[in-house]
C-alpha cells in the first residue's frame, strides 16, 4: 500500500490542501479584475504585465533615456560629476549588474513594463549629507529608500570611487533591510 500512501500524500499536498488558497486568490483577485478575461493572455504577457519586462534592460539604459528618466535632486544637478559619472556607470553595466542595482534601488530586479520612463516614483539621485562635518565623503557608502526610488550618494571625489562604492552597496545591501 506504499504506492496509494505516495499517491494519497501527494493529492492531500498538492491538490485537496490547496484548493482553500487558490479559491481566496481567485475570489479576491476577481474583486480587482475578473480572472476569466485573463484567458486571452499568455503566461508570459501577464508575466510581463505584473512583474515588468525582463527584456527592457537593453533599451532603455541608453544615455538619453537614462538622463531623462532619472532626476537628480537634494544637492545634485544635470550638471554634477557624481551624476554624470553615476549615468556612465549603469551605461556600462552588464544585464547581471542591472539587475542586482534595480533590486538594489527599487526592490525589484525589473523595470515596469515600459522601462525607467513608467518607474513610479522616478529613480531619484539625492546628495547623502553626513551627520558629522569631519568625516570624508568617500568613507561612506551609498544608500536607497527602495519606497520612494532614492538613491542616496555622498558626493564622492572621483569617479572611481563611485564605482567601487556603489557596487559594494549593491553587493552588500542584497537582499538586505536596514534603516538608515
Amino acid at each position: 500500500n506504499l504506492a496509494e500512501y505516495v499517491c494519497q500524500v501527494l493529492n492531500k499536498m498538492l491538490i485537496e490542501g490547496q484548493k482553500d488558497i487558490i479559491e481566496a486568490f481567485r475570489f479576491g483577485f476577481n474583486k480587482v479584475f475578473d480572472i476569466n478575461e485573463l484567458k486571452s493572455f499568455s503566461s508570459s504577457e501577464i508575466e510581463e504585465v505584473i512583474c515588468g519586462s525582463e527584456n527592457s534592460t537593453e533599451n532603455t539604459w541608453t544615455y538619453e533615456n537614462l538622463t531623462q528618466n532619472i532626476l537628480p535632486m537634494h544637492g545634485f544637478t544635470k550638471d554634477s560629476m557624481i551624476y554624470k559619472s553615476l549615468i556612465q556607470i549603469l551605461i556600462n553595466m552588464n544585464t547581471k549588474e542591472r539587475k542586482m542595482f534595480l533590486l538594489f534601488v527599487t526592490g525589484s530586479p525589473r523595470l515596469p513594463l515600459g522601462g525607467f520612463k513608467n518607474l513610479y516614483p522616478k529613480l531619484t539621485v539625492v546628495m547623502f549629507q553626513s551627520e558629522s562635518m569631519n568625516d570624508s565623503p568617500n568613507s561612506h557608502l551609498p544608500s536607497v529608500m527602495t519606497c520612494q526610488n532614492y538613491l542616496k550618494i555622498p558626493n564622492y571625489t572621483t569617479k572611481e570611487i563611485l564605482k567601487e562604492k556603489l557596487f559594494t552597496a549593491i553587493k552588500e545591501g542584497n537582499n538586505a533591510f536596514h534603516l538608515s
